[in-house]
C-alpha cells in the first residue's frame, strides 16, 4: 500500500495472555464484573525479556524502508531514562536493515495521548520539508510494570504491546485538535505506580472524545474509520451515542488487549489495515494523563 499515506503497519504482542479469571484473588473481582464495566476480557503481560525497546523493534522489523528520515517512539515506559527508545530502535534497524546514520530520533512521552501526538509531529515534517519523505512512528508500552496489583481500579485495565506505522508524504491532514484539561492528580504515576480517579477520568474522556468527533465531522463530513484509544469500551459506547458516527466505522480490540496506552491505537489500526483504501478518511482520537486529549483526521 505504498500509494497511501500509511504505507505499512506492524505489531508485537507479548506471549503471555492474562484472562480476567486469572487475575490475583486479592483484587476481589471476577470476569463478569470487569467485562461489564470495561469491555476487557484479556490482556498481554510482557516477560522480562519483552522490554519496551524489544517490542518496538519486533513491531517494525519486517518493514522495508525506502528513504527513512525520522523515527519517533511514543512511550511512557522506556527501558532507560536515556538514550531514547527511538535511538535504540535506530541502532537495531541499522544492524538489521542497514539504515544510514542521518536519521532524526526521539521519543514522545504523553501517556495514552502519545501516539496521536507522535503522528501529528510526523505529518508536520512530512508536509513541510521535502527531505522528510518517510517517517516511522511506534507506540510501545510495558504498562504492567507500573501496576499496583492490589488496586482493582487500575490492575484490571492495562496491558503491554507495541504497534507501528510507516508514513509517507501523500494524503492529507483534514482536521486536528490538541487540548490540555489541567487535572494532574486524576491520573499519574506517583510512587511509580498508576493512580487514577476513574470516575473523573471517565467523565472527562467522554466529553473530550465526543467534542472532538463532533468537531471533526462538522469539518470533514462522514468518517470511514474511527480509531479511538482503547481505554474502556463504555467510554467508546458513550461517544457513539453522543455523536453521529456510524458504529461500523469503529475499530476496537480493547477486549483482547486492554489499555496499552500509546500502543493501543496502532495495535487496533493494524487489525483493519488490509481494508483501508486510498481516499478513506480516518479519525484517530486519544485521551490520557494530564489530562490531555488529541484527535487527528487524515485522508489516506
Amino acid at each position: 500500500m505504498n500509494d497511501m499515506m500509511i504505507c505499512d503497519v506492524g505489531m508485537y504482542l507479548p506471549k503471555k495472555i492474562l484472562h480476567n479469571n486469572d487475575l490475583p484473588d486479592s483484587l476481589d473481582t471476577n470476569h463478569e464484573w470487569i467485562h461489564q464495566r470495561t469491555g476487557i476480557e484479556t490482556r498481554r503481560i510482557a516477560a522480562e525479556n519483552e522490554t519496551t525497546g524489544f517490542m518496538a523493534y519486533n513491531a517494525v522489523k519486517d518493514m522495508k524502508f525506502k528513504n527513512l528520515k525520522m523515527i519517533i517512539v511514543a512511550t511512557s515506559t522506556p527501558d532507560v531514562a536515556f538514550p531514547s527508545c527511538a535511538s535504540y530502535l535506530h541502532q537495531k534497524l541499522s544492524e538489521s536493515h542497514g539504515l544510514c546514520r542521518n536519521i532524526m530520533c526521539f521519543d514522545v512521552h504523553d501517556a495514552c495521548n502519545g501516539f496521536v501526538q507522535t503522528m501529528d509531529i510526523a505529518l508536520q515534517y512530512l508536509n513541510s520539508f521535502e527531505e522528510y519523505s518517510e517517517v516511522l512512528i511506534v507506540g510501545s508500552e510495558t504498562m504492567t510494570k507500573l501496576i499496583d496489583w492490589t488496586d482493582r481500579g487500575t490492575a484490571i485495565l492495562f496491558g503491554d504491546g507495541a504497534g507501528s506505522m510507516l508514513l509517507n508524504n501523500s494524503g492529507k491532514v483534514l482536521y486536528k485538535s490538541s487540548k490540555s484539561i489541567p487535572n494532574y492528580d486524576s491520573l499519574n504515576t506517583s510512587g511509580n505506580k498508576i493512580n487514577m480517579n476513574g470516575r473523573e477520568v471517565f467523565k472527562t474522556a467522554v466529553r473530550s472524545f465526543s467534542e472532538d468527533v463532533n468537531n471533526a465531522m462538522n469539518n470533514v463530513g462522514e468518517i470511514d474509520w474511527f480509531v479511538p484509544h482503547q481505554a474502556n469500551l463504555r467510554i467508546i459506547e458513550s461517544v457513539l451515542k453522543n455523536t453521529k458516527l456510524n458504529e461500523k466505522s469503529l475499530i476496537y480490540n480493547g477486549n483482547l488487549y486492554g489499555n496499552t496506552s500509546a500502543a493501543s491505537i496502532p495495535i487496533a489500526f493494524h487489525q483493519e489495515f488490509s481494508k483501508m483504501k486510498k481516499g478513506h478518511k480516518i479519525l484517530f482520537s486519544a485521551f490520557g494523563a494530564g489530562l490531555r486529549g488529541s484527535s487527528l483526521c487524515i485522508q489516506i
